[in-house]
């Protein structure tokens, strides 16, 4: 059971989790965690100065999937239950609450965790409430095996600011057993087309990794559905669509690869 003192998370799922960092992380250290508690309550809609609300996204990339053979870095992307079941990765609007009067960088970076608890853990603000939601983001990022990067694209005038941040971890499979202590409805042991295809949130329809050389091969070779979106493959082998942006964008009808994901991944 969950429950919440001095706005940490105290349950067997802290200890779990923490035993899992032990364990699949071989530098046994845990790294400087992002002070969420410092991160959000109360700004004007709006944003600053008048500009749009930003938009933040978070890229968790493994360091592989030993335990499917798969030994070079893997991309989680979440299915929706709208825009045609396309797959992405977790992220959205800002909230009022996410925003930073003082600074903008980190209200982008409560907005990628935020979306990333709602999406792939189920943490709603309106039934969990934002101190549960920083818990379990603290409890996830806690498993890295180095510090939680990103990058700022910073909007001109009233356009919105966007950004971009890595989680990186040691184990897919690893941080799928952490994030079920969390989520029930995740399901490490699960068949790889079972999790495509079970609703692990409100929003969300299921989840699926894929590698390098398949972000690679997608991007380079720009198949599309019939809804314009990016065809790549999962770790099985599936061909899944992807919402643009999420591994890429198309300009002058070539598509370009993400610069997040170029650094994160050396592609």
């Amino acid at each position: 059971m969950i429950r919440l003192k001095n706005n940490r998370l105290y349950c067997n799922v802290y200890h779990k989790v923490n035993f899992l960092k032990y364990r699949y992380n071989s530098k046994h250290t845990l790294m400087t965690l992002p002070n969420f508690e410092q991160l959000s309550l109360g700004a004007p809609t709006g944003g600053h100065g008048g500009k749009q609300r930003g938009r933040a996204f978070l890229f968790v990339v493994a360091d592989g999937y030993p335990d499917k053979g798969i030994n070079e870095p893997v991309l989680l992307l979440l299915s929706h239950k709208h825009n045609h079941g396309a797959f992405g990765v977790p992220g959205g609007l800002q909230d009022p609450s996410d925003i930073q009067r003082r600074n903008p960088a980190a209200a982008l970076q409560v907005t990628a965790m935020r979306e990333f608890v709602e999406e792939f853990l189920a943490f709603e603000k309106k039934t969990h409430g934002i101190s549960k939601q920083k818990a379990a983001a603290t409890i996830m990022v806690g498993l890295s095996n180095s510090p939680l990067s990103g990058t700022i694209h910073t909007g001109q005038a009233t356009k919105a600011d966007m950004g971009s941040f890595v989680l990186r971890v040691p184990s897919a499979l690893a941080f799928e057993r952490a994030a079920s202590l969390l989520n029930p409805n995740i399901k490490p042991d699960a068949s790889r087309q079972q999790k495509r295809n079970t609703p692990i949130s409100n929003e969300m329809a299921g989840y699926a990794w894929v590698s390098k050389s398949a972000i690679a091969y997608a991007v380079n070779n720009n198949v599309l559905d019939s809804y314009g979106q990016l065809q790549v493959k999962d770790t099985q082998g599936v061909t899944l669509s992807v919402r643009d942006y999420s591994l890429g964008s198309t300009h002058g009808g070539k598509r370009f690869h993400s610069n997040t994901l170029t650094k994160a991944m050396f592609l």
